[in-house]
């Protein structure tokens, strides 16, 4: 049990992976005079990385609440900013383990017993464009497996995990409503950004209870997904064992070649190509499980075409 909150946050930016947290945590919070927000990007040389590894990944049983909160409470203070300001903690990690998903739930149920009322942000982004985006990342930190394999390895899916959880975006979502009030958890499309950074950003400054700012001179810088035959060239160099981050730096001076820029970087990854890599995404890739936005937002819902 824990015995006392930390009355300090404000709210907690809990990802997903692949939908421009870096960004946010990097040139968006860090801009805002009104908050104060503690990332990994921001904050790793004072101890944010431990303390949000900790709070992400530790699992039940092994997470020492008061110690945590008296941790927080200490990098809150070395941080030291203005208290008036809006206090936040923006950690892409802690919607569960990129693959996985592992620990999406249990973090949620931590994020509720930790702090006193606190406002949740998440981004979601399309399932098929999400897993593209997160295999490149897989491979170009090291992973060996192709696509097909990645949904039966057992250091990944320890125990048969459900491999759907990542994606499983519905269920995720009525998670959090249930355990937050449903008006503080604020959930937008990633593609929203994508089309338009100013509406995007404008919904967490109203959401927050933040004075609106511009960021024209803040563009998002483009990190857009390598095509799969340069992702299949360092996936086997990481094969062979060779290092991964020099493979990389190679990689990215052949992609810069004129013929290597023409080639498809995205779209590759179908519902079908999932469903054949593991069967139980065949229940949950269908348009109904993906309509999460209604209003202006239903433009968003995900949709599938076989």
């Amino acid at each position: 049990m824990v015995s006392r909150k930390t009355s300090r946050v404000d709210f907690v930016h809990v990802g997903l992976a692949k939908t421009a947290s870096t960004f946010l945590q990097e040139q968006v919070f860090p801009a805002h005079p009104q908050l104060s927000v503690v990332s990994i990007p921001r904050h790793r040389r004072i101890g944010a990385k431990a303390l949000l590894d900790t709070l992400a990944f530790a699992e039940p049983g092994w997470f020492d609440a008061a110690a945590w909160q008296t941790a927080i409470e200490a990098l809150l203070a070395r941080v030291g900013e203005a208290r008036e300001r809006k206090w936040g903690i923006s950690d892409e990690n802690l919607s569960g383990h990129m693959v996985t998903g592992a620990g999406a739930f249990w973090v949620a149920d931590r994020l509720a017993e930790l702090f006193s009322p606190v406002k949740i942000v998440l981004v979601l982004r399309h399932p098929l464009s999400y897993v593209g985006s997160m295999y490149n990342q897989y491979v170009r930190t090291g992973g060996t497996l192709p696509l097909s394999r990645l949904w039966n390895d057992p250091s990944l899916f320890p125990g048969r995990l459900n491999v759907t959880q990542k994606l499983d975006y519905r269920r995720l979502v009525a998670h959090y409503r249930r355990r937050f009030d449903p008006e503080n958890v604020l959930v937008l499309p990633f593609e929203l950004l994508c089309r338009d950074q100013a509406a995007f950003l404008g919904r967490i400054w109203r959401f927050l209870g933040v004075e609106p700012i511009e960021l024209d001179a803040k563009e998002r810088t483009a990190n857009p997904s390598w095509p799969p035959l340069l992702i299949a060239l360092v996936r086997l160099g990481n094969g062979l064992g060779l290092p991964w981050r020099r493979t990389v730096r190679w990689a990215g001076r052949l992609r810069r070649l004129p013929g290597v820029r023409r080639l498809r970087g995205s779209g590759w990854v179908t519902r079908q190509r999932l469903c054949r890599a593991a069967g139980e995404f065949t229940e949950l890739l269908w348009d109904e499980n993906y309509r999460i936005w209604d209003g202006d937002l239903a433009r968003f819902n995900y949709t599938f075409e076989d």
